[in-house]
């Protein structure tokens, strides 16, 4: 279930140590070995007489021939095979688990099934062809959608790694194709639609392509919807167009190029609204004349214009959002003064956003033009500011907080700043700075909120003295906001607070280590437990030895302890930290415990899962993980290169894959 492009890992590992040869995997010689062992001792030819005993001992001998050909493949492939030593890591894991679904069926005829697509798919893995990530997702759902009702029937809208509103099936979808007809759709394609959901329809019912009809059922709807209400400002060329990429995305038969159409349709609907509400006027009519035309005239692929539409349709999402802002009669007094030094920028900002989001559907090739880019972004700073303003309105509003007079205070700088961007053009960024400055040190601070609690199960004892290390820390940042003339907490506050924060964030990570019940259900992730005692190897000696550094400061050298220790600590216990992050991830989204077989049975997320990109570097870490503690029984103290090349790929991969989670949560 990882979804990735052939040959990713040699991609990604310009920049690091080389990852081991491929063909020289311990792990994957064991899982050979005991998967062929195992086969071995199964003989459905010796149960002749007994037909319901020879099917089950068909279907054991196939699934452990093909846990053995997975784990073959995915060595000889190296770092590009890791979904397929994953996926082997899956099964060995839930062998008995799932021994004891084919034992206790009565069902000869799915044990002989299962047993014929399992040497099928074998097989086929076995012609040295290569199997991309979406093709074993396919190959496993095709052989383990029938394993998967054998047992507990799995809950598609609660499994895995995939967001539960994604999965709703729209309940109009009958109405929006009746107008098709009346869109200008053929009746060719209507009937070909008709096919299509009727396989859709079917698909729901079964557990191993449910996700699939539920997602290609939404993209439908929304496309067809968009063909059902073209206004009256589009050409007819425009119309023409939009009916007949409908039509090529009904008729074709590559799945990713029909998504791909079918999500370019909806979102161009997506503009088409957003035009419509821009109502008359000069610009208006000019980007809807713009627009129609590059509707009408487009040459570019699906895949590009996809990608810029969707810019677009963020780009003027923001514009709607400025044209439609509160007046600054409720805002906090000490607040709008810089209110309304910003609001006469709003429409400059709006005008060249806006032509910069058809631009880059008159030319997707735009999305890497910087004029383009820097009036995108300099729209969406403008509404960040906004943003930052009604929330610092709401924050430093007088109250009966203990905290009230510091507040005031803050608000009354805060007041100060916005007078001087009023009275000094040159201050109106450098002022702005100050309070993005402020908004992300909020951030900080609700961070630290929220990690107090796990942080608290890892320090122990010491939780009162991290409390009162906080408390002071919190003391020095108000003082330093609410002092008049001040440049915000002070340069070694404000690193502090990160420092602090950073600390909390791994520390937190480390608590969530303890329960890993929801992430280890899901066939995704494979870590068992002599695995996860050598990754946490002497953490705890390290965390000690960093809280009490964390709760010594404040100084300049114990900050530079703390900001080294961390560093040493992420790089050294990268893959203990991630395994953590992913827990408490997965604990955020509803992710919980959940029979992997049937996950397996259910098919790919295909899209809208929470950890979709990252899917590539978690089948790495699995597997390495899992090397490393092969490889340490016979190189205990690591004097060999093979032993370094995998030790060094796993702490690169795993610290790789957290700093781009923690990318993801900032932006």
């Amino acid at each position: 279930m990882m979804l990735i492009a052939p040959a990713r890992a040699q991609i990604l590992n310009l920049d690091g140590p080389a990852a081991p040869a491929p063909g020289t995997s311990v792990l994957a010689a064991e899982l050979i070995e005991r998967f062929t062992r195992s086969a071995d001792r199964l003989d459905p030819d010796a149960w002749q007489n007994d037909p319901d005993r020879r099917a089950l001992e068909s279907a054991k001998r196939e699934l452990r021939l093909a846990g053995a050909t997975l784990a073959e493949r995915g060595n000889g492939a190296g770092t590009d095979g890791s979904h397929l030593v994953l996926a082997a890591m899956t099964i060995d894991r839930r062998l008995e688990e799932i021994d004891e679904l084919l034992t206790g069926s009565n069902d000869r005829a799915l044990l002989l099934a299962l047993a014929h697509d399992l040497e099928e798919l074998r097989l086929n893995w076995s012609r040295g062809g290569e199997i991309t990530p979406a093709q074993l997702d396919r190959d496993l759902r095709y052989a383990f959608a029938q394993l998967a009702l054998l047992g507990d029937r799995p809950r598609p809208d609660s499994a895995g790694w995939i967001l539960p509103e994604s999965l709703e099936t729209p309940s109009d979808l009958d109405a929006i194709l009746a107008r098709l007809g009346e869109a200008g759709v053929d009746g060719e394609t209507l009937a070909l639609l008709e096919d299509d959901l009727d396989r859709l329809e079917l698909m729901r019912e079964w557990p191993g392509f449910v996700r699939e009809a539920q997602v290609r059922s939404r993209l439908i709807a929304e496309a067809a919807d968009v063909l059902s209400h073209i206004p009256v400002w589009m050409s007819e060329g425009a119309r023409n167009r939009l009916v007949q990429d409908f039509a090529g995305a009904v008729r074709s038969e590559n799945p990713e190029a029909r998504d791909a159409a079918l999500e370019l349709i909806a979102a161009q609907g997506r503009v088409i609204a957003l035009l419509t509400e821009m109502g008359e006027g000069r610009q208006g009519d000019r980007l809807r004349s713009r627009f129609t035309a590059a509707i009408a005239d487009r040459s570019t692929s699906d895949t590009d214009s996809l990608m810029a539409t969707q810019l677009a349709v963020r780009t003027l999402d923001v514009s709607e959002s400025l044209s439609n802002l509160q007046r600054d009669d409720a805002m906090l007094r000490q607040l709008r003064p810089t209110w309304r030094r910003l609001v006469p920028l709003v429409r400059d900002a709006m005008v060249n956003a806006r032509d910069a989001a058809i631009n880059l559907i008159v030319d997707p090739a735009g999305v890497t033009n910087p004029g383009v880019l820097s009036a995108i972004a300099a729209q969406q700073r403008l509404r960040e500011d906004f943003a930052v303003i009604e929330r610092f309105s709401v924050r430093f509003a007088p109250g009966d907080s203990p905290m009230d007079k510091a507040n005031t205070a803050i608000a009354d700088r805060l007041l100060a700043i916005g007078q001087d961007m009023n009275d000094n053009d040159a201050l109106l960024e450098p002022s702005l700075r100050l309070m993005r400055d402020l908004d992300a040190e909020l951030d900080l601070w609700e961070e630290i909120e929220n990690l107090r609690e796990p942080v608290s199960r890892v320090i122990g004892q010491r939780r009162d003295d991290l409390a009162l290390r906080l408390s002071n820390l919190q003391n020095q940042w108000l003082a330093g906001w609410g002092t008049p003339g001040g440049l915000g907490a002070g340069e070694g506050v404000a690193e502090d607070l990160k420092v602090v924060r950073d600390v909390m964030l791994a520390m937190a990570d480390v608590s969530a280590f303890t329960d890993l019940a929801a992430l280890e259900s899901w066939p995704g992730y494979e870590m068992d437990q002599q695995v996860r005692r050598l990754i946490t190897r002497e953490l705890t000696a390290q965390i000690d030895a960093l809280a009490g550094e964390t709760i010594r400061g404040p100084s300049e050298i114990s900050r530079q302890r703390t900001a080294a220790g961390l560093v040493s600590l992420r790089g050294t216990f990268g893959a203990a930290l991630l395994t953590g992050r992913l827990a408490r991830l997965g604990e955020s989204e509803g992710l919980a415990p959940t029979n992997p077989i049937g996950e397996l049975g259910l098919g790919p997320p295909a899209r809208d899962s929470w950890m979709a990109p990252h899917r590539d570097a978690l089948a790495d870490i699995s597997w390495y993980a899992a090397e490393l503690s092969r490889v340490l029984v016979g190189d205990p103290d690591e004097s060999e290169q093979r032993t370094q090349e995998v030790h060094a790929h796993l702490r690169w991969r795993a610290l790789r894959t957290l700093e781009a989670i923690e990318r993801e949560s900032s932006n």
